[in-house]
């Protein structure tokens, strides 16, 4: 109760004090958030360590690209003796009627094996067969429910694409929605449609056969496209690289990721550096009210007690505040986020762990502080200080200590602004 008294009689410096530490902890707890749902979260596929992206490279000329044709697809299906099964698939948005209305649909042609590599078990309906191609898809269970209320209901019933009608026959799991954030699958043929060796169309996946490595496939496809140059000249120079389906889809954000979440550890540190900064000023003015408490035979643990306790309310009031902005922050740019990153929606919901971490950090720098200030006064004369003008503090207190904190501050700030600068080129 002294300590929330305390805090009330000076609410600028407690608001001044609670919105810096608040900044730094929504920082790093947003950042961290999404770090975690994109980067370190598995994928919610069963044994997706196992389901590979297939690449294709021309190393001579320092060239790459994700995509592979599809005589590549048909030969590597054909040769290769490391997959348990391979998929092929591609799209993005294109314009769906339904029966009264038509719209933009995030929509992917596969083949009957696609979800059979994803091992995707479906929440209603089946999976597709071959005699199901160019007839049938797949939707998520929010697309079904958003166009025909209940998921179930979504059974049977058509979309067109193309003039072309797709019956849906299964509805899977938001979370499947592979790759980016997909709502409808259509059910393509068996064998691309583009036997070719030189358009790059498809994408690939594969899953590894029980006992195979990634090492031994790589090996595997690395020696195939030279063998085939008898078949085609565009093997020339051409292989095959494997990634997994994490790097896939991951991969591309992951330095611009772990830099954002490196320069919010940053702006927390500096969060954290002005708040130490305010406290120990504010413990110098306070050194005439201490000192009184003292000589009226409060003691120095009972003193430091009630210090301590006022570092931690500001650190839960900060964190409160701080959950808020990182809340608000996440929903803010979650519109802009690519659509290639996946489960971003997992991400608007901050992490308690990341929060936790965050006020506890600051909890313990502004209680370090506050204790770290008090325990110099030991070192006072508590005469001399009652007898200076109350609007006086202690003289040269907190000058130290505040001095480091100022070089402290002027350093992580010089660190942040280069890492902006690198950034900012890297975007350019």
């Amino acid at each position: 109760m002294h300590a929330l008294r305390s805090l009330r009689k000076a609410p600028a410096f407690s608001l001044v004090v609670a919105s810096v530490l608040a900044l730094g902890i929504g920082a790093a707890t947003a950042l961290f958030s999404l770090v975690n749902a994109v980067l370190l979260e598995p994928l919610p596929f069963p044994n997706a360590a196992r389901i590979l992206s297939i690449r294709t490279a021309w190393p001579a000329k320092g060239r790459a690209t994700s995509r592979i044709t599809g005589g590549d697809f048909i030969d590597l299906r054909s040769f290769t003796r490391s997959f348990a099964s391979m998929t092929f698939y591609g799209g993005g948005e294109i314009g769906v009627r339904f029966r009264d209305h038509a719209r933009f649909v995030r929509t992917f042609q596969t083949d009957p094996d696609f979800f059979r590599v994803l091992n995707v078990t479906p929440t209603f309906g089946r999976l597709p067969g071959a005699s199901d191609a160019g007839q049938t898809a797949i939707a998520t269970r929010s697309f079904a429910a958003a166009n025909w209320t209940d998921p179930a209901r979504a059974l049977g019933e058509s979309v067109t694409i193309d003039n072309r009608p797709y019956r849906i026959i299964g509805v899977v799991d938001d979370a499947f929605a592979f790759p980016e954030h997909a709502q409808l699958w259509t059910t393509g043929p068996a064998v691309p449609d583009n036997r070719n060796h030189s358009a790059f169309n498809y994408y690939a996946l594969a899953r590894l056969r029980p006992g195979a490595t990634i090492a031994q496939a790589q090996s595997e496809l690395s020696t195939l496209a030279p063998s085939l140059v008898r078949t085609s000249p565009d093997y020339v120079g051409k292989t095959f690289r494997l990634v997994t389906l994490q790097e896939s889809v991951a991969g591309p954000a992951k330095t611009t990721l772990l830099f954002l979440f490196g320069a919010s550890g940053l702006l927390l540190a500096i969060s954290c550096a002005n708040a130490a900064n305010l406290t120990v000023a504010r413990a110098a003015a306070r050194s005439r009210e201490i000192a009184v408490r003292l000589s009226l035979g409060s003691g120095i643990s009972a003193l430091l007690r009630m210090l301590a306790a006022e570092g931690a309310l500001l650190g839960i009031l900060a964190a409160a505040l701080g959950f808020g902005f990182a809340y608000a922050a996440l929903h803010a740019v979650a519109p802009f986020l690519p659509a290639t990153l996946p489960r971003t929606q997992d991400a608007l919901h901050p992490r308690l762990s990341a929060l936790l971490f965050a006020a506890a950090a600051s909890c313990i720098t502004l209680i370090a502080c506050t204790l770290a200030s008090a325990l110099r006064l030991r070192r006072v004369d508590i005469a001399d200080v009652l007898k200076q003008a109350p609007s006086r503090g202690v003289t040269g207190s907190g000058g130290r200590p505040q001095q480091l904190i100022v070089i402290a501050q002027v350093a992580l700030c010089s660190m942040l602004c280069v890492g902006a600068v690198l950034l900012a080129r890297t975007f350019l």
